[in-house]
């Protein structure tokens, strides 16, 4: 009961039905009476209260807190109108100051079990997630059989990427109150995030089913469906999300990407525009959007967003590292290289590989000092980037490089001062690591200072010689690589079907080698009767990679292929070599050139429209009618 100045007992009286009618929502009724009752005795607490409880309710905040202030100022003391403040604060997004009203609230009456779920609650609005979890554990001992106290646990544990320990919160808090849409949904977020795709979407249609009218799970839910390549799916379930919430920028922004994901670009850039409308300084549609720019060819206008999404969140990583790739892209390579090195805080980049304790090399004198260098991403970037191994020796330091034993056998053709281990050999005591693609940034690399000395790696002689003997001697020799490795995103949209070559073969005088590798080799059979193309039996069988394929680079005139690792080989050996390109390529490739600073017996071959291989096969096609081997 708040203490008030002395009330009159018919007062005491209006207040009370005042408060009835509160709860029964007859709020005109309510406040007249407080009014009335303010008119006898401007220093009724209680009325104040009264009138702020029902602009809360009303969801008039503001006002709220300019009548509950004024019976704080009669009763500083009175708990319920300090809690009532800090959820009139709350509504109006001021959470620090709803927190405020809340710890004392709590100081107040410890281990009140009313409170503290709003204190918590104004915790995560602030993102102060690790401070939220000591009074949820607070809560959790005085309600150990609270459902809501494990739903926001959970929801806590996610922002820290613990996902299996989220999932078990969730699991706990269903299981204590089964119809809980809110626990399904984040449970199917984390189960996202751990790619376990089906899971998640279970667990987002049973939150459906519990509540139809949350918009939230029906966008999540669009993203596992994409993630499962169920993309009519994913875009029927942004689409409902929008009907129940018309303004829902995360619809927007998922429907954007799945668009994008399936080459809709102009739609894509619709969708984040909407998004941004709705937030302007969202960073995920920023970066959404940026991309799409890029993939779009609106490469000044990404640049700009990037430029914007770095003065909305500076040292977010994803940012910066798309923004060093589309930098390298325009052939901004020192300030590329440096974004880059974002890469390492990227989740999509697991774990940095390294030792610990060793420190990190940066461009310091390294003379008569040991270095590991550590390989990363695929086989093409290690073929690529090798070539900067023989300038760490050349700077005097001892250098051994940690590679996939599947390629140690080519490597070791590099410099005889550089040592090959793989990552489960013991490595010895170092001065100095680093990764090798962050040695292009320690080098200072510029467009006009890349290293192309070739060759610098090298095929074996007596396995030319074997290889000789089965590759046709007369005639223009072309080996011929169309699919890199499908896994990951990098994929999508540079290897080509076999199929598309099949013109070559009908050049005069050609012929036509199969030098695919692993994947792309059961296209072959299905294009047996529509195309002449050899293949070397045997090739590749070994336990050592690439061997084969780089002898038998050497016995041919040409060789021609997408962006996978066999471009890169066939670079390194100085072999001539002809590289097919997506419209908008990987950075290594820059823009509108038709060669590659990278390897100078390299000439590239750009489609025109996206998607359009048939174009670049033309091209090709009449280069090929032209070409004479030196």
């Amino acid at each position: 009961m708040n203490k008030d100045a002395p009330l009159r007992p018919s007062d005491a009286q209006v207040l009370n039905k005042a408060e009835q009618a509160l709860a029964r929502r007859l709020f005109r009724e309510a406040e007249d009476a407080c009014n009335a009752v303010l008119q006898r005795n401007a220093r009724s607490s209680r009325a104040y209260y009264l009138l702020g409880l029902s602009a809360l309710r009303q969801q008039k905040p503001s006002e709220a807190v300019r009548r509950l202030k004024k019976s704080l100022q009669i009763f500083p003391d009175d708990i319920n109108c300090i809690v009532a403040l800090g959820q009139s604060f709350m509504a109006e997004s001021r959470h620090g100051e709803a927190e405020q009203c809340f710890r004392n609230a709590s100081h107040m009456t410890k281990g009140n079990e009313k409170i503290l779920p709003l204190l918590i609650l104004s915790l995560m609005n602030q993102g102060k997630f690790q401070e939220a979890l000591g009074p949820v554990n607070q809560l959790l001992l005085a309600k150990p059989l609270s459902a809501d106290a494990f739903g926001k646990r959970g929801y806590i544990l996610q922002q820290f990427d613990k996902h299996q320990e989220a999932i078990g919160n969730f699991t706990r808090a269903l299981t204590l109150q089964p119809n809980f849409p809110e626990a399904l949904n984040n449970r199917g977020n984390s189960f996202k995030a751990l790619d376990r795709h089906v899971e998640a979407i279970a667990d987002y249609d049973q939150s459906i089913a519990q509540r139809p009218a949350y918009a939230l799970p029906y966008a999540n839910r669009a993203f596992s469906l994409q993630s499962l390549e169920r993309y009519d799916e994913a875009l029927e379930s942004c689409e409902l999300a929008l009907k129940l919430k018309a303004n829902y920028l995360e619809a927007y922004n998922n429907k954007g990407f799945i668009l994008q994901k399936i080459g809709r670009s102009d739609e894509a850039i619709a969708c984040f525009e909407r998004a941004l409308s709705i937030n302007g300084k969202d960073w995920s549609a920023m970066n959404n959007m940026a991309y799409a720019l890029r993939q779009s060819g609106r490469f000044d206008e990404s640049a700009e967003l990037y430029r914007r999404m770095n003065t909305v969140r500076p040292d977010h990583p994803e940012g910066l590292w798309n923004q060093g790739l589309l930098k390298l892209l325009m052939g901004d390579m020192p300030s590329g290289w440096s974004d880059m090195e974002w890469r390492w805080k990227c989740k999509e980049f697991n774990r940095k590989p390294g030792v610990t304790g060793v420190p990190e090399w940066v461009g310091q004198t390294i003379r008569g000092r040991s270095i590991a260098v550590f390989t990363e991403q695929g086989f093409g970037d290690v073929f690529q980037f090798s070539r900067y191994l023989p300038m760490l020796a050349d700077l005097g330091a001892k250098v051994t490089l940690v590679a996939p034993a599947a390629i140690h056998r080519l490597l070791s053709t590099l410099d005889p001062r550089v040592s090959i281990l793989g990552s489960n050999e013991q490595l010895g005591k170092m001065d100095y690591q680093c990764t090798l693609l962050s040695l292009p940034d320690r080098f200072k690399t510029e467009l006009a200072t890349i290293p192309a000395d070739m060759p610098y790696l090298f095929a074996e002689n007596e396995l030319i010689d074997r290889w000789k003997d089965h590759i046709p001697q007369m005639g223009l020799r072309v080996g011929i690589s169309w699919q890199g490795n499908p896994k990951g995103s990098v994929d999508k949209g540079r290897s080509l079907p076999l199929s598309q070559l099949a013109p070559l073969s009908k050049v005069n005088g050609v012929k036509l080698v199969s030098l695919q590798y692993m994947h792309g080799t059961d296209q072959i059979e299905k294009m047996s009767d529509k195309m002449s193309l050899q293949i070397l039996d045997g090739f590749n069988e070994g336990s050592d990679g690439f061997v084969d394929t780089a002898a038998a680079m050497k016995n041919l005139d040409l060789i021609i292929t997408s962006d996978s690792a066999p471009a890169h080989l066939a670079g390194a050996l100085n072999v001539p070599v002809w590289v097919l390109l997506k419209k908008v390529p990987d950075w290594r490739w820059l823009l509108d050139r038709e060669d590659s600073p990278w390897y100078p017996g390299m000439r590239l071959f750009r489609q025109r429209e996206d998607g359009d291989w048939s174009g670049v096969v033309a091209q090709v096609v009449e280069a090929l009618k032209e070409f004479s081997p030196k």
